[in-house]
């Protein structure tokens, strides 16, 4: 048999490369991932130092520090929210090559027919199929020119081609999104690193000593193991733990319904003590304390025979809630079967509750103003379904009670109010 002459322009094969090459190539890697790991310790180090600077120069200056706190709080949950969207997408890109490859691999006969016709005609190896699309394209639109040579093959082919077009296009669309991906998390890393810093300040300000918190704190965990109901704990606070008792007070100052301020006005200052509008006239425009689907509303089945009294919410992964509304930490901590519970008192016998978060960034007794950070959902593992509310989701529970009592908290959110206009 002829020897082979290798075919213009295609380098000969490579010499296999040997075990001492191979190690110093990855001891080369190794360096050069733990160069660019100190890069970014340096460069973050470098961001929290600014952070810190910068944050020095608002103590004092409460607007200044609120109106950071707010506005890093907001661009957390538009980054968030951008994580989100690039996720899905890559998911769905994703899910779309793994069908188009299941559906190149069932036709595997056609393509080997068609590549093996032409490798006799050009004695050239075939590209392989799934790691270079590009490559084997470039082969399949040369066969289509073949028409009166491989005729009963042309429109397998044409099929071919557009599946394998649309394959490579979905991988570079993939490698995009990876790219957006990696600098979103950038992003929310730089964020929440401020946001850490900022929240310190905060609580740092607090006007209570050490061993005074200490103690409210035991008596709390001790307070939350007696009551049997949130309407319970809720008078028992008011009445038994300082703190609580100090915002219950400051609470029935709020001015009432009809005073004449603006809703805008209303948040205009930063270093506001105390709400300027009753939380009765903010209904309809209060926004839910994190970006997510709404997956149980006030009044559906709760699974046990009942109906749900609050709404339910599937946050992002480790999301900062924000306060809805201005309002004293009226509870924060373990209570029951809840886990972590919030609850914020807004004023004139309104509570909002909060159930299912990883652990809050308030005290008993504290102010907030709407949009200040509270709380951290947990970062285990959502579920994409929405009638699944099992252990490996992150569902956020929110009630509004009066009084009390748990009333249906729609006509308060601004979100769920488009939503019902919308549909």
């Amino acid at each position: 048999m002829a020897e082979e002459k290798p075919i213009p322009g295609k380098p000969a094969f490579e010499k296999p490369t040997s075990k001492s090459e191979v190690r110093i190539q990855e001891k080369e890697k190794r360096e050069a991932d733990l160069r660019s790991i100190e890069g970014q310790i340096h460069q973050s180090d470098e961001q929290r130092q600014q952070v810190l600077k910068q944050v020095e120069n608002l103590k004092g200056d409460r607007a200044k520090l609120n109106k950071d706190l707010i506005d890093t709080t907001t661009r957390i949950r538009v980054i968030d929210g951008r994580l989100n969207a690039v996720e899905l997408k890559l998911d769905d890109l994703e899910k779309n090559a793994a069908v188009l490859k299941t559906s190149l691999e069932a036709r595997k006969d056609v393509m080997i027919e068609v590549l093996v016709a032409l490798q006799r005609m050009g004695r050239k190896p075939p590209p392989a199929v799934f790691v270079r699309p590009d490559d084997i394209l470039a082969a399949l639109r040369a066969s289509i020119l073949l028409g009166d040579v491989l005729p009963g093959l042309r429109r397998d082919v044409e099929i071919l081609v557009s599946d394998l077009d649309t394959l490579n296009t979905n991988q570079k669309n993939q490698a995009a999104e990876r790219e957006n991906l990696a600098k979103e998390k950038q992003n929310a890393s730089s964020e929440r690193e401020r946001l850490t810093i900022l929240v310190s300040s905060r609580q740092s300000q607090i006007e209570i000593s050490e061993q005074k918190l200490r103690d409210e704190r035991a008596r709390i965990t001790s307070l939350a193991k007696e009551v049997l109901t949130l309407k319970d704990l809720i008078m028992r606070m008011e009445t038994d733990i300082t703190g609580a008792a100090k915002a219950a007070e400051a609470a029935r100052l709020v001015p009432l319904p009809g005073n004449g301020v603006a809703r805008d006005d209303a948040f205009k200052d930063a270093a506001r003590l105390a709400p300027k509008i009753a939380f009765a006239e903010l209904r309809g425009s209060l926004a839910l304390p994190a970006a997510g689907d709404v997956v149980k509303t006030y009044g559906s089945s709760d699974g046990y025979g009942g109906t749900e009294k609050g709404i339910t919410i599937m946050p992002p992964s480790g999301a900062i809630l924000s306060a809805p509304s201005d309002g004293w930490v009226a509870f924060s901590g373990p209570y029951r079967s809840y886990g972590q519970v919030l609850i914020i008192n807004t004023g004139g016998g309104y509570h909002i509750v909060f159930i299912g978060i990883d652990h809050t960034l308030v005290e008993i007794g504290q102010f907030v103003l709407a949009g200040e950070p509270i709380a951290v959902m947990s970062r285990k593992q959502q579920t994409s379904s929405k009638s699944d509310l099992s252990e490996k989701a992150s569902a956020l529970y929110i009630e509004l009670r009066k009084d009390g009592q748990a009333i249906d908290s729609r006509p308060w959110w601004g979100q769920l109010q488009n939503e019902k206009a919308r549909g």
